[in-house]
């Protein structure tokens, strides 16, 4: 299996899918690039492939891989994300307002829902920080509410996400309500300011 990383031939031992990987990422690590692209003979490797590469060669000829300055990719991830931050407002509107209607067992999906998108959201920070080497705690920035931090915001995320929890131990729907409609939403409009100003800067715009 021929391996290269931005046209760049690696030699590989032994030439297995999993090593050609490994040498790949790390070559792109001593330059300071990360790795955004995997193609097998012409195609993008599959994820299950990328994510538990075998020692094989898969049955490839050819692995190219691209890298980027990690800048720009971290930047594009951390606004890509507030798509899923507005995944996560519409859902718990929707969990609010079945609530508020009376149908508890309509707002379970919507709630369930919402919450994953706040953890993906916050994994996409967090890795998205670890590739810089730097952490979200450390800005400061403007939210529509006034100047703010990233500790400030995470925490207030973190509290949030407490009472919506204990909301559900103790049933307290109106609690649960008001808790995805007014306190979610307002935070939702800092995380977004949040990961603008983290992908400002990612890239050295800030």
């Amino acid at each position: 299996m021929n391996v290269y990383l931005d046209d760049e031939p690696l030699q590989v031992e032994p030439p297995t899918l999993a090593r050609a990987i490994e040498v790949a990422r790390n070559a792109a690590d001593a330059r300071g690039r990360v790795v955004i692209e995997v193609k097998g003979d012409g195609r993008a490797v599959a994820a299950d492939l990328l994510d538990n590469p075998p020692d094989t060669t898969a049955g490839l000829r050819e692995l190219r891989l691209i890298s980027t300055p990690p800048g720009p990719f971290v930047r594009e991830t951390l606004l890509e994300a507030r798509t899923v931050l507005d995944d996560a407002v519409q859902a718990q509107e929707a969990a609010a307002d079945a609530i508020q209607s009376g149908s508890l067992e309509q707002a379970l999906e919507p709630l369930h829902k919402a919450l994953q998108c706040w953890s993906l959201v916050r994994d996409v920070v967090d890795q998205s920080q670890a590739l810089l080497g730097q952490t979200a705690s450390s800005i400061t920035f403007n939210a529509p509410d006034g100047p703010t931090t990233g500790d400030a915001s995470i925490a207030r995320l973190s509290a949030v996400l407490a009472d919506v929890r204990s909301a559900l131990e103790r049933s307290d729907w109106s609690a649960l309500s008001d808790a995805l409609a007014y306190d979610l939403g307002d935070l939702s409009l800092v995380w977004r300011a949040m990961l603008e100003a983290l992908g400002d800067r990612a890239d050295g715009r800030s």
